[in-house]
Parts: C-alpha cells; sequence; structure tokens
C-alpha cells in the first residue's frame, strides 16, 4: 500500500495521539524483495557487461530488490531540500543564510540548481515557515507534538509524482547544531568527530540542549520534536513515506542522516531503502553505516545542499544499466515479472 493510500492511524486505528500513529506504520513497513535482489546480483555476476569488480554489483541488487523489478529504472529522480531556520541558533553553527540559499537556488546560481539541470533530476524547495519565530530549544522545546507530526506529514509530499528516485538534503541556519544535538541524544556513542564541524560556540550550545532534554532520550521522536529543527522534522516523514512505498532514497549531508537517526532508534532495518550520498567525510560514512543506512561507494565530493546526492546519481544509473545490459529475463530465478 503507498502512504499517500494510507491515513496515519489507520493500521490499528487512530489512537489520538500523533506520534503513536506514526509508530503504528512503522511496525507495517515492507520489506525488499530479496528474490529480485538474488536474480540481479547473479545476472550481472554471470553476465558481467564490462563489471569485473567494486561496488556495482550490491549497488545494482540492492536497487532491484527495493523497485521489485530486475531492470529498474533510474529516470525520474527528485530532488527535496528542505529548508528552515531556529532562529536562537541561527549565528553560531555556520550554515549558509536560509533566504539566501533559496534566491541562489531559485536563480540557478547554486551547484545542485545545475546538477539537477544536467541530469535531468526534477527538483523541489520546502520552505519551512522561515518566517516563523522559533523555541530556542537549550531552553524548551522547539515543537508540540501535534506541530512536529504536522512538519513529517509535509515532509512526505516529497514522494509525491511517481518518482524512481528521490534525493533528500537540508538547507538553513540552526540545523547543523539541532542534527548534532539529535544525534547525541540519539546514540551512546554520540557524534563522536562529527562536532568538530562546529565552532566552540556551537559546541556548547549542543551541550546546553542535551543537558535540557536528556531525560526524553528514551523517545525519539519526543526528541525530534524538542530539538529538531523544522527541516529535520519533514526529513523524518520523507524517509518514513518513501519506506511505505519501497521507493530508493539517497541521504545527502549530516541533516538527513540525523533525521534517519530518528528512524533507526525507532526499530532495527528501517532505513534499508537509503543509500549515502557522496561524501569523502569518514564521520559521516562511519554514521551512515552505524544507522543502517547503505554506503556502497567511497564517492568524493563536498556533500549537503543537495551536491552530495546529485554526484550519487550517475552510480546509481550505471547500475540500472548494468541491469538493463545483461538483459535479465523476466522469470529469473523464479520471480514474476
Amino acid at each position: 500500500m503507498a502512504f499517500s493510500d494510507m491515513r496515519l492511524g489507520e493500521v490499528g486505528g487512530p489512537t489520538g495521539l500523533p506520534f503513536d500513529d506514526i509508530k503504528a506504520v512503522l511496525r507495517h513497513f515492507p520489506e525488499p524483495d530479496a528474490c529480485r535482489g538474488r536474480a540481479a546480483r547473479r545476472m550481472l555476476t554471470e553476465r558481467a557487461g564490462g563489471i569485473r569488480h567494486g561496488s556495482l554489483i550490491p549497488l545494482a541488487a540492492w536497487l532491484a530488490s527495493w523497485k521489485s523489478i530486475t531492470r529498474p529504472a533510474v529516470e525520474r529522480m527528485q530532488l527535496a531540500l528542505f529548508v528552515s531556520r531556529i532562529d536562537p541558533l541561527a549565528d553560531i553553527d555556520g550554515n549558509s543564510n536560509a533566504v539566501a540559499f533559496l534566491n541562489a537556488i531559485s536563480s540557478g546560481a547554486h551547484l545542485a540548481s545545475q546538477l539537477c539541470l544536467r541530469q535531468g533530476a526534477g527538483l523541489k524547495l520546502y520552505d519551512l515557515a522561515l518566517e516563523a519565530a522559533t523555541p530556542d530549544p537549550r531552553l524548551e522545546p522547539v515543537m508540540s507534538e501535534q506541530e512536529c507530526a504536522a512538519t513529517m506529514a509535509f515532509g512526505m509530499e516529497a514522494t509525491a509524482g511517481g518518482i524512481d528516485v528521490l534525493a533528500l538534503s537540508r538547507a538553513g541556519e540552526g540545523g547543523e547544531a539541532a542534527a548534532l544535538a539529535l544525534l547525541t541524544l540519539l546514540s551512546e556513542e554520540g557524534p563522536g568527530q562529527l562536532l568538530a564541524r562546529l565552532s566552540g560556540a556551537a559546541q556548547a550550545a549542543v551541550a546546553a540542549i542535551v543537558a535540557r532534554h536528556r531525560e526524553a532520550a528514551s523517545d525519539p521522536f519526543e526528541v525530534l520534536r524538542r530539538v529538531g529543527s523544522r527541516d529535520l522534522a519533514a526529513l523524518v516523514g520523507a524517509i518514513l513515506a518513501a519506506r511505505t512505498q519501497r521507493l530508493p532514497v539517497i541521504l545527502d549531508g549530516l541533516g538527513a542522516l540525523a533525521a534517519a537517526a530518528v528512524l533507526a532508534r525507532a526499530g532495527g532495518e528501517n532505513l534499508g531503502h537509503c543509500l549515502l550520498g557522496a561524501t569523502d567525510d569518514a564521520g559521516l560514512r562511519q554514521l551512515a553505516v552505524s544507522l543502517g543506512v547503505n554506503d556502497f561507494q567511497a564517492l568524493p565530493g563536498a556533500e549537503g545542499e543537495g551536491v552530495g546526492a546529485l554526484l550519487a546519481l550517475p552510480a546509481l544509473r550505471a547500475a540500472a544499466d548494468a541491469l538493463a545490459i545483461a538483459e535479465v529475463s523476466a522469470h529469473a530465478d523464479g520471480c514474476a515479472g
């Protein structure tokens, strides 16, 4: 069942509590089609078509298993960029100005805009109430449960339109500090060396946020609504909705991985449909693997604001092309197709 066809709370009936209804959906996630994945891997192994080693075969098998077809298409790619700000943290985490970013993307002056144009990928920008004042997470929760759930639902719209692959990223001020606070609360190990990305003032802010909300650490959605920026909540909704549709996702940057951590903490195997975008940051790659996000290749690049996801797209298309060249039969390994 596609998420767009399902209302939160429909599984087992609505509870009236937004987070409880979301958690009910998590218990009914579809699984990847392992049969298709095995067929794709075997056919590429037997009929290499130029593939002798490396990570393209497992990447192709992953794509086939989630698309549930042995010759998947990677033609309708969409990048969804969620932009927000946490006003009290806006001047300390070094992120680009949200309004300036929106202007650069819209005018084509941003690299992500040009990469979308050249690769034929769609681009959707989500302005998450930049003009609205935001509480200081060092003192109080950023959102109510209803506000957080509504923002997640807004993020779910990113999966609409019959796309083949969804790329997700964020931009705006305060989001990196929020993401690192979120990761610190959700993991016993914390974000480790990733904290070094922030200034001393921003690191102090993360520590203050963690101290203020530590008692909520056992519930990832409660942590999200307390310390997460609106873009992080929207990213969680987009990742969740994509899983209900078995839609492959490329996660780009720290914010997208922090959002993924919410679902990883909510239950094992929730992120099998996700692929890490291009990055040469060892800390991000280590975080991705710890969350259960696939990292098939080390693609050098500057992650964040959609660029890393778009740099990974050619490899994903090459994997789909390899399956087409291998001419996987319609009934390979007993799979109907």
